[in-house]
């Protein structure tokens, strides 16, 4: 009885509507007014989410909450019947269909009381050395204490931050500091207190900057998501310190196993590479001094109506391509992200290559992780207004960072640099048992492919070029010339123009040469799909590449 108790207490404290609704009739309008007049005050820039028109796969549509109040709603269509309009007056969720935010008065501690108030206490402590910090990430989590290693963060600290110089005001961080101080025996660092204490005050500022539910974004959804780059900042904070409950493990038994990791506890492992903790801590250092402007957009698609590719007469496109530079940089262009069916990738964990360089540079994005669950085939996510905030050089296991960086990118009416990423996951080739060469010549896999890239290019802005280039041809071991063949199908398909980062010579004048063939020749997507089906049957017939699939089209058109 005391704990339900203390659960409604701390559940009448957040919700003072839903509080109004148990009372007693002549008690009931006099709580109900005092809080709506309450919802009208002037408050932080709410989340907004909005929908596209594609139902019935759409559970979020356009609908204007009660003017009367500030509060969160959804509009339903269940079973292509009535639609109803559900609001939600308490401005928080805990469902399946919703973030568990870890500053909810219904995320428990095992006391049965409301964990948050515990875990904004941990982070008001002044965190004096990486011993500190490691402390207070496993009492937040303390089911967690003796299986997670946090030692690559420690051995960051010490290496990244000066603990020879010991300031002589040590002491007026308070006793238990220097408790910890003398306990650990490290020295304190003004930068160490400084960025972490901002990242702890950034973690702590949730609630007041998230203040209305956000919506998971679950397979076969057609909606989005546009969250402030403060809301942003904040929930990345609590992501540092892995406060978000029920994100710890990805087993098939738990809630969230289709969503990627979103807690950064395997970013702090031994044996990740510690560089990537500098591009972290370098967002975190920016908006922690300068909170950012502006918002950015994460929109899920999911196609329904893919085109018959055999009978398609649309005519190939024809293509601009680079042998140098890098698809980041290709100003006006949307971005190819070649994703992991989990957004992100290895971005929290050891991965190194293109998805997880560009999640590093432009650190936004990894909220996503969030609320994006994994990718479906005929799927892919867009990204309006991530900024880029770190320059980097090398690749794989020789990433560096090399320091800030100021996107000077154009804005949009709301505020958002004018960037877009569009993230497609790639088949993995890698691991299937036999050559990945011959097994990917296949009428089934290049369909997928093919079904994947024109899912996504088709949903990209359009009047917009589409930088791209060796999609799923590294650790997923994609064929090169496939890979080409079905992007340019996909783009012409869908009437966008692409530019293809080759990154080399010889294989940017094979390309440009045949594609430069197909366009003479006036040659259609069809026509190509039904030759890439001759040159896989040569594929099977002789359990090997009998040749190069430039050449081959190119003999086949002449």
């Amino acid at each position: 009885q005391s704990a339900m108790r203390n659960r409604k207490r701390a559940i009448t404290d957040y919700f003072p509507a839903a509080a109004a609704e148990q009372q007693p009739p002549h008690k009931k309008q006099a709580t109900t007014a005092a809080a709506t007049a309450s919802l009208r005050q002037p408050e932080p820039p709410r989340l907004l989410r909005h929908a596209l028109s594609e139902p019935p796969h759409s559970p979020y549509s356009p609908v204007a909450p009660p003017q009367s109040r500030r509060a969160a709603a959804l509009d339903l269509d269940l079973d292509h019947g009535p639609r109803r309009c559900i609001v939600f007056p308490d401005r928080d969720a805990w469902d399946e269909t919703h973030v568990r935010l870890p500053c909810s008065p219904r995320n428990m501690a095992r006391s049965d009381v409301p964990k948050w108030p515990q875990i904004t206490s941990m982070l008001t402590e002044p965190i004096a050395c990486p011993h500190v910090l490691q402390d207070i990430i496993l009492r937040i989590n303390a089911r967690f204490r003796g299986a997670w290693d946090l030692s690559g963060l420690c051995s960051f600290c010490l290496r990244q931050f000066d603990w020879e110089e010991y300031l002589s005001g040590a002491s007026s961080t308070g006793e238990a500091a220097a408790k910890s101080i003398a306990g650990c025996g490290c020295a304190q660092s003004m930068a160490f207190t400084t960025v972490f204490g901002r990242i702890a005050a950034l973690a702590c500022d949730l609630p007041n900057l998230v203040t209305e539910p956000i919506p998971l974004l679950k397979k076969q959804m057609n909606a989005s998501v546009t969250l402030t780059k403060q809301q942003i900042a904040s929930l990345l904070a609590n992501a540092f310190f892995c406060t978000f409950p029920r994100r710890n493990s990805a087993q098939d038994q738990y809630e969230y196993r289709d969503f990627p990791t979103i807690n950064m506890s395997t970013l702090f492992q031994r044996s990740t590479p510690l560089d990537k903790l500098r591009f972290i801590l370098n967002y975190f250092d920016r908006v922690g001094s300068h909170p950012p402007a502006g918002s950015v957009t994460f929109t899920r698609h999911a196609l329904h109506s893919l085109p018959d590719w055999e009978t398609s007469t649309v005519p190939i496109r024809m293509i601009k391509t680079s042998p140098s530079g890098l698809i980041e940089d290709a100003r006006g262009c949307a971005t190819v992200d070649f994703s992991n069916k989990m957004l992100g990738g290895g971005v929290l964990g050891r991965g190194t290559m293109q998805e997880e360089i560009y999640f590093l540079t432009h650190p936004e994005l990894i909220v996503g992780r969030l609320f994006c669950a994994s990718l479906d085939d005929n799927e892919s996510i867009v990204v309006t207004g991530a900024e880029r905030y770190s320059k980097y050089s090398g690749y794989g296991h020789t990433l560096k960072f090399e320091g800030d960086f100021v996107d000077t990118s154009s804005r949009d009416e709301r505020g958002r640099p004018r960037t877009t990423l569009i993230a497609m996951d790639a088949l993995d080739f890698s691991q299937r048992g036999c050559s990945p060469g011959v097994m990917q010549h296949h009428t089934q896999a290049t369909l997928r492919e093919l079904n994947k890239a024109y899912c996504t290019f088709s949903r990209s802005p359009p009047n917009v070029c589409i930088a791209t280039g060796h999609w799923g041809c590294g650790v997923f071991c994609g064929s090169r010339p496939l890979k080409a063949a079905v992007q340019v199908m996909a783009a012409s398909q869908s009437g966008r123009d692409l530019l293809y980062f080759t990154q080399e010579e010889t294989f940017d004048v094979q390309l440009s040469t045949t594609i430069s063939t197909l366009v003479a020749k006036h040659v259609s997507v069809g026509q190509v799909w039904n030759a890439l089906c001759a040159f896989f049957s040569l594929v099977e017939q002789q359990a090997s590449l009998p040749a190069q699939l430039f050449g081959f089209l190119v003999h086949h058109f002449k």
